[in-house]
């Protein structure tokens, strides 16, 4: 079956460490929030299962219509309102997060909830300071900043808790462990009423799935080499998160499990941090990400740390590999391969 994949459109590519469960459930509240706070029928979206690591693609454009629009209808003021509901729903989640219902499945409805209802302010929080830095006033824009983090880890850490209520699940229900998060959101559901468990057949190798209100499933390994053409050069550029020049050798960390791997005095490449990085940060000598803007984790814990990090670079992960000798300029905020 072939993929209608629509490569006019710039595509920006995430590495997560959510399911497909976790990343269906993520996408749901993105298409309705979407409809609900910004008037944007968006793009389909993607995600791409290779090697265990999960990635999933959203049109650029999409972002910046989702923010035009906010902008057109809404103001500092507004954007406070906006943030007082979601301070009162953030202690309600950290009350569940201390006790979860002891019927698994309504915590794992109420999680599922939670992911969807703080769609619009991780949105807004990541998405004005990245694409209306020069359209919108200061004050939203450092407004948003607080926000973003504030609340950019509610969905890695629901995402920890939907992990442990589902590996009970499997427990309970006597299903082989981890089959339950290549469901998708729907059939979750469906399992949880009918007890009918979906044939996840392949999803556990290889799986691209479009999402567009509907889900289509493609098996299709090519798709990988055509999203991520190999980089043939031996540097990447990013922005500066805390100055300094090192040298080491690389370590890529593309999930958390393999974070224990880093040695102390390594480069420690990866997609994006969050608070589960901190001690192999605490061994880098340097930091390197792909995502992430001046706020964000990595960022802020290298300026704490004092370790030289850049930031933003989009493809390290893909540039260097294991072993790879490299120079961190975090003054330039260039990354380099060295003999």
């Amino acid at each position: 079956m072939d993929i209608d994949f629509d490569y006019s459109l710039e595509y920006e590519r995430h590495q997560r460490d959510y399911s497909i469960l976790g990343t269906t459930i993520v996408f749901r509240g993105l298409f309705k929030q979407n409809a609900r706070f910004f008037g944007v029928i968006p793009n389909p979206v993607y995600f791409l299962v290779k090697d265990d690591i999960l990635y999933h693609y959203m049109a650029k454009k999409d972002g910046v219509s989702r923010m035009e629009n906010w902008l057109k209808k809404n103001d500092l003021n507004s954007f406070k309102k906006i943030e007082k509901f979601y301070s009162a729903r953030l202690k309600e989640f950290n009350k569940f997060i201390l006790k979860q219902p002891e019927n698994l499945e309504l915590a794992i409805k109420q999680a599922e909830e939670f992911f969807v209802d703080f769609t619009e302010i991780i949105l807004l929080g990541y998405e004005l300071p990245l694409y209306m830095k020069d359209k919108a006033s200061s004050e939203i824009i450092d407004f948003a900043l607080a926000s973003r983090e504030k609340y950019e880890n509610v969905h890695k850490i629901n995402f920890s808790i939907i992990e442990k209520l589902l590996n009970q699940l499997e427990k309970n229900r006597d299903i082989p462990k981890d089959t339950l998060k290549y469901l998708t959101i729907e059939e979750l559901e469906d399992f949880l009423r009918n007890n009918k468990l979906a044939d996840i057949g392949y999803r556990k190798k290889y799986i691209v799935v479009k999402y567009d209100g509907n889900y289509s499933f493609f098996y299709d390994p090519n798709l990988w080499n055509i999203l991520n053409p190999k980089v043939a050069r031996d540097f990447v550029k990013g922005n500066t998160a805390y100055k300094g020049i090192v040298r080491g050798t690389v370590k890529i960390i593309k999930k958390i499990t393999e974070a224990a791997e880093l040695k102390k005095g390594q480069i420690l490449i990866t997609s994006m941090t969050d608070p589960r990085y901190v001690p192999a940060m605490k061994k880098a000598a340097a930091i390197v990400t792909d995502e992430g803007g001046i706020t964000c984790h990595a960022a802020i814990v290298s300026r704490e740390l004092k370790i030289p990090c850049v930031i933003g670079t989009k493809e390290a992960t893909q540039v260097f590999k294991d072993g790879d000798m490299v120079e961190v300029d975090a003054n330039q905020g260039i990354v380099r391969k060295i003999k």
